[in-house]
């Protein structure tokens, strides 16, 4: 099989870690990888925070794992039938938890506001790099909300001491390391998704 396909189809969200950091040629690889992911007018324009520092990494999964708690309890109700209807429902921990699971890296990618596709740009790069790490033995998952978390006092904190100008904005958290435990299996792939004309 194509190496880069059977990458793509081996890649997994990963959420338990072993206590140990990636190599720091590991971690340059994969911001390569985000580095070089298509940008829309070839603007180059998302900024990746590269953050090892477990207490601080705890102290951002914590605030962003707040906010997911805000979005959970105001998440409207099903309706039957619906696409939606078809998503797992989230059953979150009780009391402060990271929703980075003490992973040793997080890399947040900003883009800037004002740039219509910035989004997507995000995205894709996010995407590289954690194809990237995959190839390389290391486990990583995407994680919302960082808009959320980078909007509160703290979050705008961060950016300050980062030097991260306010004209950016946070929108994807990925975590990193090495994996714990079996490689999840996938799951079978939902029919009915591709129109052909």
């Amino acid at each position: 099989m194509n190496e880069v396909m059977s990458t793509i189809l081996h890649r997994r969200s990963i959420r338990r870690f072993k206590d140990e950091q990636i190599k720091e040629e590991e971690l340059q690889m994969i911001i390569e990888a985000g580095e070089y992911a298509p940008c829309a007018g070839g603007r180059q324009s998302p900024l990746f925070a590269v953050c090892q520092d477990k207490e601080l990494n705890d102290e951002i999964g914590k605030i962003n794992y707040e906010k997911l708690r805000e979005i959970v309890n105001v998440r409207p109700p099903e309706k039957t039938g619906d696409a939606s209807s078809k998503a797992p429902v989230m059953k979150l921990d009780s009391g402060a938890h990271s929703i980075f699971n003490g992973a040793p890296t997080v890399i947040t990618i900003f883009a800037p506001k004002n740039w219509y596709n910035f989004i997507v740009d995000a995205a894709v790069a996010g995407e590289n790099m954690m194809l990237c790490a995959d190839s390389l033995g290391i486990g990583s998952c995407m994680i919302a909300r960082a808009q959320e978390t980078f909007e509160t006092e703290r979050g705008q904190e961060l950016m300050r001491q980062w030097g991260i100008s306010e004209e950016y904005e946070a929108k994807i958290h990925i975590m990193f390391g090495y994996p714990e435990g079996e490689h999840p299996a996938a799951k079978p792939r939902r029919e009915g998704r591709v129109i052909r004309n």
